[in-house]
């Protein structure tokens, strides 16, 4: 598959953050097979036009978001993040109607919102290493999402009512060091410095 890879974190206080993650996630989803391509959308002035452009000139099966923070944290000047993300998804079905995923570290907070004022597809909460690899299969093989370990779906609108059955399975399938410990974060995250392809 081709994988378009976003990360949406325009943040840059204190500092720009280099996402990390996102290294890992793209190495997993090519250790599997796929095809990756990555923007991140930090110094983008305008980010919805640098998205759409990019899903002009290239054909995906599926794009893939991540989102670091929900709110900037302050409470002096508050800023939440999740409007800019249902623009952005917005956008994104504008021009294509390949399933979009959400995935990074706010969705350990509060996945089944962010993932309903998004309006994306499904979103990954356990390992993405683990994860993402095994829903690019699903989604290739044409399978249920449903009953995928690690993410939570949209039904007809909804978030699938999945928060009880991701306690149970991402211990142990997600559960690398075997200490019986649920793992969060991981999601999609995606290096800084503009569309490149991941060798």
């Amino acid at each position: 598959m081709n994988i378009l890879l976003i990360s949406t974190n325009r943040n840059t206080s204190p500092v720009p953050v280099v996402p990390l993650g996102a290294c890992l996630i793209a190495e997993a989803a090519e250790s599997a097979g796929h095809k990756t391509t990555l923007i991140d959308l930090m110094f983008e002035k305008d980010p919805e036009r640098v998205v759409r452009n990019e899903l002009k000139r290239c054909r995906y099966d599926a794009v893939g978001l991540s989102v670091r923070n929900i709110d900037n944290n302050s409470m002096q000047k508050p800023a939440c993040y999740i409007p800019g993300l249902a623009s952005l998804v917005r956008h994104i079905r504008m021009e294509t109607e390949v399933p979009v995923i959400l995935g990074g570290a706010a969705l350990s907070i509060m996945p089944g919102e962010i993932l309903r004022a998004a309006g994306a597809s499904c979103a990954v909460v356990g390992s993405g290493t683990t994860v993402f690899p095994k829903l690019l299969e699903r989604l290739n093989s044409g399978g249920s999402l449903c009953d995928l370990p690690g993410i939570i779906v949209r039904d007809r609108g909804e978030a699938a009512a999945l928060d009880g059955h991701l306690g149970g399975d991402l211990v142990g399938a997600d559960d690398p060091r075997g200490d019986g410990q649920r793992l969060a974060g991981g999601g999609l995250q995606v290096l800084t410095g503009g569309a490149g392809q991941v060798t």
